[in-house]
């Protein structure tokens, strides 16, 4: 069972991201930012499965519109699969999206 005072943040290197981390962390949260990459599906069961987050807030993605413009497979790889595999990982455990 998940602990109701952690949370798992993606894209804690970003703006958003370590905003967010650093705010639950001073309201006495276990805030932690996801380190991995998004397309691993492993990664990211193993992230769920170590730290059995009451939360993950979905922050990362690829948002330079030409880049992913010039890169689409990879836009798609990180921003839709990598969705996907927090989904995922998230289903079937006690943890809020």
């Amino acid at each position: 069972m998940s602990n109701p005072k952690k949370a798992l943040i993606t894209g804690s290197r970003g703006l958003l991201g370590a905003t967010l981390v650093e705010t639950l962390t001073r309201a006495g949260y276990i805030a932690r930012g996801f380190e991995g990459d998004l397309r691993e599906v492993a990664a990211v069961q193993n992230s769920f499965t170590e730290m059995q987050p009451a939360w993950v807030v979905h922050a990362a993605s690829l948002v330079d519109v030409g880049a992913c413009e010039r890169n689409p497979e990879e836009a798609y790889a990180v921003n839709v699969e990598g969705t996907k595999n927090i989904l995922d990982a998230a289903r079937g455990t006690d943890t809020s999206v």
